[in-house]
């Protein structure tokens, strides 16, 4: 007998809903694992500020009553994003055309997807990569083509550095110039190495971009969470990429607070025209007002120098060198990362957990390197 799922819903659509994250998931709820180092609630309290900004708002709100907008259009919160960004993207964001929100980073990215990407479009991945890009591209009729970071360092036993990984530029290069290419997802600082791109890896992605014809969407949630002498650098502040860039990010990943479910794209009014025309199609879905006045808050605080950002940067990188430490003192061979909240590690001597048949999420490619796997370092988001 037909099923009438096979025959009805488009083909675009995955058949399962499977992930990296459900699947081991999965076999650390039917193990006797005491500690979960994948994906998880996390354990830190919210930072004191973050609380106090939600109580404000709370108490603003019983006092009388907000203007409920549930569309994401709050012109308060999306000025003062403008304002924040101003100096890392060299220029003045008008927020009314140039600014849109959306629930979580994610939600953004979706959107965007669903205005750039035209069914048969080539969406160039820089691999491994976050697993959510996949299914998004692939239901939205896009073909995601994957071009792998290559390790500079393979002699080191042990120790390695998120820097190591480098882009393959003759392979990327052959990808971005297929003529059916329309866009780049470049996540910066990396998600899952750790890598933080560089001023001059940057350029030469922008070359390519103006080159090729190739909007990018800018993933730079952990943008606040670099460690050492990396720097965070833009690729939509290089010459002629705002025009062509989506900048992507996060208040969940920002301020260490995974309830906090609002993100935010910056981008060229005519670009982010068409992703906004997607937001007002889609009314009702929009981040909650308690949650726009929140972020709003916080943004605002930290233009006055609250000093947030910083203090609970430096508290990931404790944790981060913590971690690295312990994988160091059990000679368990690892990536130790420039930003970002997951550290890559080498498991290829242990094999895959019992039950979880290798690290491929569902959709025929996998978004991690094989022979590696991921633990979490940062706070929620």
């Amino acid at each position: 007998m037909t099923n009438i799922a096979d025959t009805l819903v488009a083909a675009r659509v995955p058949k399962t809903s499977a992930n990296i994250w459900r699947v081991f998931g999965d076999v650390c709820e039917g193990s006797d694992i005491k500690v979960k180092l994948t994906a998880g609630f996390p354990d830190d309290h919210v930072d004191d500020d973050v609380k106090k900004a939600f109580m404000e708002t709370i108490d603003e709100m019983a006092s009388r009553q907000l203007p409920c907008d549930v569309t994401g259009s709050s012109t308060s919160l999306k000025t003062a994003l403008s304002e924040f960004y101003r100096d890392a993207l060299l220029r003045e964001i008008n927020p009314d055309s140039e600014v849109v929100l959306g629930t979580g980073a994610s939600d953004v990215i979706h959107m965007c997807c669903i205005a750039l990407i035209q069914e048969g479009d080539n969406i160039v991945l820089i691999s491994p990569y976050f697993e959510l890009y996949n299914r998004i591209i692939i239901s939205k009729g896009g073909r995601p083509l994957y071009s792998p970071l290559q390790d500079a360092n393979e002699t080191a036993t042990v120790r390695r550095t998120s820097g190591d990984m480098r882009v393959n530029w003759s392979d990327l290069e052959e990808k971005l110039s297929l003529p059916q290419t329309s866009l780049l997802i470049l996540n910066t600082p990396h998600n899952p190495t750790g890598k933080v791109f560089t001023r001059e890896e940057l350029r030469r992605l922008a070359a390519l971009c103006t080159t090729h014809n190739v909007v990018c969407i800018c993933d730079e949630v952990y943008e606040f969470d670099t460690f050492g002498m990396a720097e965070h650098v833009k690729l939509a502040s290089f010459p002629g990429m705002w025009e062509r860039c989506v900048t992507v990010g996060s208040a969940g990943k920002a301020f260490n607070a995974t309830g906090l479910k609002l993100g935010w794209g910056l981008g060229d009014a005519r670009l982010l025209g068409r992703v906004s025309a997607v937001v007002r199609a889609i009314e009702g879905g929009g981040p909650s007002t308690v949650t726009q006045r929140v972020v709003e808050k916080l943004v605002r605080r930290e233009l006055e120098g609250a000093g947030l950002l910083t203090r609970l940067n430096q508290r990931n990188c404790s944790k981060r060198d913590a971690l690295c430490a312990i994988l160091r003192e059990s000679e368990i061979p690892h990536y130790e990362p420039q930003g970002g909240w997951f550290i890559i590690i080498d498991i290829s001597r242990v094999g895959d957990p019992p039950g979880t048949g290798g690290t491929q999420s569902g959709d025929g490619e996998s978004g991690a390197q094989p022979g590696t796997g991921g633990i979490q370092s940062g706070g929620g988001g």
